[in-house]
């Protein structure tokens, strides 16, 4: 059973290597409000243009059944250090889903991430969103980042009508998705 754990493993980390990225900067994009950040994503997806004013990025597999959204929100203030704290890890438990459309479920979540040396929490969850009498099933995977008066939200999500299939489609690319969110790096931090 092990050997065969091993070389799932190494076939899974095989195929995610062998595939191309490219990367995508938010430089000079009005709706980053002046943060600047870069990501890379699987080269066969294809970057969608942004419908929502804090919608940075969107980017969809080539089926458009698995994605990634990026939001940049400019917070009124500087949240303190306690304040932030409380933030992630409030953004880690189901209150944290109050924000999404739909009826939403808590899987898992933590305020021990760190994405490009910044604490951030991760939150994975399902929604459920009724379109044109169909129900869309989607397994998510949101990560949240603070910097300065920023708030970055980065979500992933393999969508369906069938629960099983959602799973699936969000299993098939879940270290796509985490090799995506570990790219990420706030170019504005080092572009001083």
């Amino acid at each position: 059973m092990a050997l065969r754990l091993s070389f799932l493993f190494f076939f899974i980390l095989g195929q995610l290597s062998a595939q191309e990225f490219k990367a995508i900067t938010s430089t000079k994009d009005p709706r980053a409000k002046g943060l600047e950040f870069m990501l890379e994503y699987p080269a066969s997806w294809t970057q969608l243009s942004p419908d929502r004013p804090n919608v940075v990025m969107k980017i969809f597999s080539p089926s458009g059944s698995e994605g990634m959204v990026v939001l940049v929100k400019k917070l009124p203030g500087l949240p303190d250090k306690d304040q932030l704290a409380m933030i992630r890890e409030l953004m880690a438990t189901a209150e944290g889903l109050k924000s999404l459309p739909g009826q939403s479920k808590f899987i898992s979540g933590s305020d021990k991430t760190v994405i490009d040396n910044l604490p951030s929490s991760t939150l994975e969850y399902y929604t459920v969103t009724r379109v044109l009498e169909n129900d869309f099933i989607t397994r998510g995977l949101a990560y949240t980042i603070f910097y300065k008066d920023y708030f970055i939200n980065i979500m992933f999500s393999a969508t369906d009508t069938q629960l099983a299939r959602a799973d699936a489609k969000y299993l098939e690319n879940e270290l796509i998705f985490k090799r995506m969110a570990a790219s990420f790096i706030l170019l504005s931090r080092y572009n001083k």
